[in-house]
């Protein structure tokens, strides 16, 4: 399961006051949010929102979770986590802009079952290869004695890429995606473990168009192309690039937005495998424009602003 669970400190109302005082007082930016229908601006409280994502997650009992935009890690999601029998690891982004309106530094995340997989490496960090990027990444071996399909050591890892589209931030996507897999493929165990990389790019994977005549080419996800051993478990010859995208052609999105006027619906979120190891089986479906309702997301009826990807591999 892919998820990115949208940071409290992105999206609290302003009658939810932040845990630290703001550094330049500056009031919860609230990521547009404002603009939502007063019942679902009134569900981001996170003391209810917090249960919502929780129960996203326990709903499809994943074996391997990665999030993004989790910022209450040790406070909450780990113990309510263990609670259903996970253990994980947490990777803060450094300079997270959730510390500038008084909340946690959010970061990204790696969770899996303690009956089927336990720790063997964690090889999380802030940047890689010089290049500032949060990553969450752990070698799990498989519990003797389990259930558990895989029968070698697995390489877990996510990562959440430079929001905001321009072209100078998909050189930076491009750059970032590129170190990571870099190094993940350059640890001493890599050649012999099976590979499971999951994210939110903040990039789509088919050219988009910009403000006038100019289209920004997916340079991110065609880097991950690069590592012709990675597949990816959803299509991405089905991707929405935009509200206009013909629904029955490109129905793969992960995420859509209405604020105001605006309306933008994207592919940006991703689940990749090493081909030799894995085939997707099953994937889960986004849901339909009447299960999201009039305002998209988030809402009363969905905790973030992103929907969770689930991927069931077969393996090989």
């Amino acid at each position: 399961m892919q998820f990115n669970m949208l940071a409290e400190g992105l999206s609290a109302p302003p009658s939810s006051p932040p845990p630290f005082p703001s550094p330049d007082n500056r009031p919860s930016e609230n990521g547009g949010f404002d603009q939502l229908a007063p019942a679902d601006l009134a569900s981001l409280q996170f003391s209810d929102r917090r249960w919502r994502l929780l129960l996203e997650i326990v709903s499809h009992s994943p074996d391997l979770l990665s999030v993004q935009e989790m910022d209450h890690f040790p406070d909450f999601f780990l113990p309510a986590l263990s609670h259903f029998g996970y253990d994980g690891v947490f990777q803060p982004k450094q300079g997270s802009p959730c510390l500038s309106f008084g909340h946690h530094s959010d970061g990204v995340g790696v969770f899996w079952k303690r009956s089927l997989f336990s720790l063997a490496a964690d090889h999380s960090s802030p940047e890689s290869d010089g290049v500032k990027v949060p990553c969450a990444a752990v070698s799990l071996s498989p519990v003797p004695g389990s259930p558990c399909p895989v029968k070698k050591e697995l390489l877990f890892a996510t990562v959440h890429l430079k929001a905001k589209m321009s072209q100078e931030n998909e050189l930076l996507r491009e750059k970032q995606v590129s170190a990571v897999l870099s190094r993940i493929f350059a640890l001493p165990n890599a050649s012999s473990s099976c590979v499971i990389f999951n994210g939110d790019f903040n990039a789509d994977s088919k050219p988009a168009p910009m403000k006038g005549e100019e289209t920004l080419a997916p340079l991110a996800v065609q880097a991950v192309a690069a590592f012709d051993q990675l597949g990816s478990s959803y299509p991405l010859e089905n991707s929405a690039i935009d509200t206009t995208s013909d629904p029955t052609k490109n129905w793969f999105w992960s995420t859509w937005k209405r604020r105001g006027d605006k309306e933008s619906k994207h592919a940006i979120d991703y689940m990749y495998y090493t081909k030799r190891d894995f085939v997707p089986a099953t994937i889960l479906l986004p849901p339909t424009n009447e299960d999201l309702g009039e305002g998209r997301l988030p809402s009363s009826r969905y905790p973030s602003d992103h929907i969770s990807l689930v991927t069931e591999y077969a393996v090989i």
